[in-house]
């Protein structure tokens, strides 16, 4: 009978235990939340004609594009005042937007505010 008690006491024991274990709390991404408002790539990575937009910042003032999970800044756009930016996918996050951009090459690319950057027009190459 001792015995019976002592595993019955045991299971408790561990049920208890296992819980009564303290959950761990993640810490909220960046991406929790986002809208994917647009995108212009497709299934096999290819992009289709992105957006072009040019650098749109009042002078002296800083302008960052982030790496994707918006945790670091990585460039400043007032290094880039020529630079044509591709833009390939839009994003919503608390009523924001967001553009994730790149140059032509591809060695710069990121997330930029909407507002720094401003969209070039440009003209369709098709004639009727």
């Amino acid at each position: 009978m001792k015995k019976f008690w002592g595993i019955l006491l045991t299971i408790t024991i561990l049920a208890v235990v296992g819980m009564s274990k303290v959950a761990v709390s993640a810490k909220a991404s960046w991406i929790t939340g986002t809208k994917t408002l647009w995108t212009l790539v497709d299934s096999n990575g290819d992009v289709n004609q992105p957006s072009l937009y040019s650098t749109n910042i009042t002078p002296g003032k800083n302008a960052y594009i982030w790496n994707y999970r918006h945790t670091k800044r990585i460039h400043n756009l007032k290094n880039y005042p020529n630079t044509t930016w591709y833009a390939v996918r839009g994003i919503s996050k608390n009523r924001h937007f967001y553009y994730r951009i790149g140059n032509y090459n591809k060695t710069i690319k990121g997330l930029v505010w909407s507002g720094y950057v401003k969209k070039i027009r440009t003209k369709s190459t098709t004639r009727i």
